[in-house]
């Protein structure tokens, strides 16, 4: 399992992952905090918005308005308390996850875990061997500002998006120089599922 906010991330937009939700257990809500605003962060690097919720009386209408086509993944804060009827509702709902977002994180408190888990018996079977603990946060290297300014500017002055321009690198249509180098990487990331 991974171990850090960057790691789960990036394993979680690759294709063969197709939508698989996963568990991440936190300690408290200061810790799920700093998870999920890491995990924005992240994400958004990959041209990902991440979509959190945290009240099971308001999923039937909230979550089904959010789309994995739309570059959306869903973020379930389960809080104390919250266990039954978050778990109740996602063994009903586990099968559409994966069109309402890239990938599902549900965060749940360790004391509550028992309690979600024996209330979605069928979306544990989903998430058994997905169940993170012990993860430690991992700021992003680069500001996602940045990575929108970069990309921004190399559309600008190379005319491709930048999965195009992705492309181009890998059949050698560009030069290798520094900032064609580093236009490459950030547009690899922003698109997630070309191979190197």
């Amino acid at each position: 399992m991974p171990t850090s906010v960057r790691v789960l991330i990036d394993q979680l937009i690759m294709p063969h992952e197709d939508g698989l939700p996963s568990l991440v257990v936190v300690d408290d809500y200061r810790q799920r905090q700093d998870f999920l605003k890491e995990m924005i962060a992240e994400a958004h690097i990959h041209g990902i918005t991440l979509v959190s919720f945290d009240d099971a009386k308001a999923l039937e209408k909230q979550a089904p308005s959010t789309s994995a086509d739309d570059n959306q993944a869903l973020a379930f804060l389960v809080n104390a308390g919250q266990a039954v009827p978050f778990g109740e509702w996602l063994d009903t709902h586990r099968d559409r996850l994966r069109a309402w977002g890239r990938f599902t994180l549900v965060f749940v408190l360790r004391t509550e875990l028992a309690s979600l888990l024996r209330s979605a018996p069928a979306f544990f079977s989903l998430v058994k061997a997905r169940i993170v603990e012990n993860l430690d946060a991992c700021p992003p290297t680069i500001a996602p500002e940045e990575v929108t300014h970069a990309l921004a500017q190399m559309t600008i002055q190379t005319g491709m998006t930048p999965s195009d321009y992705a492309r181009a690198w890998q059949a050698d249509k560009i030069s290798d120089t520094f900032q064609h180098n580093y236009w490459f990487h950030l547009a690899q990331l922003q698109s997630g599922a070309i191979d190197e």
